[in-house]
């Protein structure tokens, strides 16, 4: 979920991922620096972002894509309803097999690092993955 973070916050977080110390923040850190400051972007709002910019942000570029309007993050029950289309027995579960498909070809494509980072949150036993579980640590 996001939330607004201090001009401190922010500044530390550009900083951080200023790797050349020029002031600037490449097109490909932007989704993690984001990320980093509570956002998710999907794929297509970073490429809209750097549709409108030719190289890397500066802090003021970068600031005012973090404090963009943005469309609301979907519910728990929202995320949760569509989970259960693979959950034809209603167990809580999905199997780690169908959630990287899910996940990596349809829709915003996480890629395979992503999809690892995410197992890492998982409650995965035998293959299976507690989706609502899932849910509440990734809304946190």
């Amino acid at each position: 979920m996001s939330d607004i973070r201090s001009e401190r916050e922010i500044k530390e977080v550009f900083d951080l991922f200023d790797r050349k110390n020029n002031g600037r923040v490449a097109p490909e850190d932007l989704g993690t620096c984001l990320r980093c400051l509570g956002q998710n972007p999907t794929v297509k709002e970073l490429d809209d972002v750097m549709a409108t910019q030719n190289s890397a942000l500066d802090y003021a570029a970068f600031k005012a894509v973090y404090m963009r309007p943005r469309e609301p993050e979907p519910s728990f029950e929202q995320l949760v309803e569509v989970f259960r289309v693979s959950d034809p027995h209603r167990t809580g579960t999905i199997n780690k097999n169908e959630l990287q498909r899910m996940l990596m070809h349809i829709g915003d494509k996480f890629s395979l690092e992503e999809f690892n980072m995410l197992m890492k949150k998982a409650d995965e036993q035998d293959g299976e993955v507690d989706y609502e579980s899932l849910i509440r640590k990734m809304q946190r």
